[in-house]
């Protein structure tokens, strides 16, 4: 399905078909079994989950309650918000293709928080800036789930509540060395050498592993 303007619906069931919009999209409630999606400008979505191996791209910003991949490979070239006061809803990342691409700034936001094991395989590489709201789990890596900050100029990194349910995992990858700390992170494990800039600080709450590189 191929749409040329901007388009306001409720509910999809893609199951599995391609959807095409050059202008905004809103969807009310949810799209389920979604195949590839490409939006031109902003999305906004109250839950979003993909059928196996499909592709996502916006051109925008996106704002949704759920987002849910299953080797789904997604774009989004503004900011991506992902907030919600329904508990269970959030990111979910189980599956190894897994990967989130984002060009602005990551909110993460529930008020009640996300089951366990959401946070498992795949990606999120960013851009921007990073934000945890709330004193619920909502971005909690276990598994092999990487998250890598390649920005080039400075990003923030912010937890409102830093704890074993909201932190980063084991293969944290900063490629950009221009990052404030503005609040302490639980856990912070080294996948590289990795110098702080001058006048920037960071307080690990828990854990941190050093992994035979130099800090």
């Amino acid at each position: 399905l191929s749409i040329f303007n901007d388009f306001d619906v409720g509910y999809i069931n893609a199951l599995g078909g391609d959807l095409t919009v050059v202008g905004n999209l809103n969807v009310s409630d949810e799209i389920v079994n979604a195949g590839n999606i490409y939006v031109s400008k902003n999305f906004n979505v109250g839950s979003l989950s993909f059928a196996s191996d499909k592709t996502f791209f916006v051109g925008g910003n996106l704002t949704t309650q759920a987002l849910r991949f299953k080797n789904t490979i997604a774009e989004i070239n503004g900011n991506c918000a992902v907030c919600s006061s329904d508990k269970g809803q959030g990111l979910y990342m189980t599956y190894e293709n897994d990967y989130l691409f984002i060009k602005g700034d990551l909110l993460l936001h529930n008020e009640y928080g996300i089951y366990t094991d959401h946070l498992t395989r795949g990606t999120v590489e960013l851009k921007g800036n990073f934000t945890q709201k709330g004193t619920k789990s909502n971005y909690e890596e276990i598994g092999t789930h990487k998250t890598i900050f390649s920005g080039d100029q400075k990003q923030i990194i912010s937890w409102e509540s830093p704890n074993y349910y909201n932190t980063f995992g084991r293969y944290l990858e900063l490629q950009n060395t221009n990052i404030e700390f503005a609040t302490p992170v639980y856990n912070f494990t080294l996948n590289q050498d990795f110098t702080i800039e001058e006048g920037i600080e960071i307080e690990v709450a828990n854990n941190l592993n050093l992994n035979g590189y130099k800090l």
